[in-house]
């Protein structure tokens, strides 16, 4: 009897980890969402960045979901771009090209130690399982159901 209050108390322990644990996975698959996105944003930026060239009928300037204007008398040698804290530095081309470009390394750069750290997540939620089916002599999901 002592024993199976014991197993009991251990599961229920192993169940409110394994909360926890799924929490922090869905919270680090958000913060990849975001990077994901970011990283997007940064790759078609400096697609646009690079495309910027002369024409005899004006630039065309992408706006985003595939819109466009038409601008004449548009300096492309300088680019205005957002440095943080709502300071925004006039940059010729190149420059911000460079930069946009290490900001892309820097959010692969966490982007992959996310995942990482997901993986981290999934293996002790793995763990956790294991250890309740151990106790329970069988084939039980200490998971919390992902509703």
């Amino acid at each position: 009897m002592a024993d199976q209050a014991a197993n009991e108390e251990q599961l229920q322990k192993l169940a409110y980890e394994a909360q926890l644990y799924q929490q922090q996975g869905q919270l680090l698959k958000q913060q990849l969402d975001v990077l994901q996105a970011t990283s997007a944003e940064l790759a078609e930026t400096i697609g646009t960045l690079k495309g910027l060239s002369p024409n005899k009928q004006g630039k065309l300037v992408p706006v985003g979901s595939g819109a466009f204007l038409r601008a004449k008398d548009l300096d492309s040698s300088n680019v205005l771009i957002n440095v943080g804290s709502s300071l925004v530095l006039e940059l010729p081309v190149a420059s911000a090209i460079v930069l946009l470009q290490k900001r892309e390394a820097s959010a692969k750069d966490v982007r992959e130690n996310l995942q990482k750290n997901l993986s981290n997540v999934s293996m002790r939620l793995g763990e956790l399982e294991s250890a309740a089916q151990r106790l329970m002599g069988g084939g039980v999901d200490v998971r919390p159901s992902q509703e």
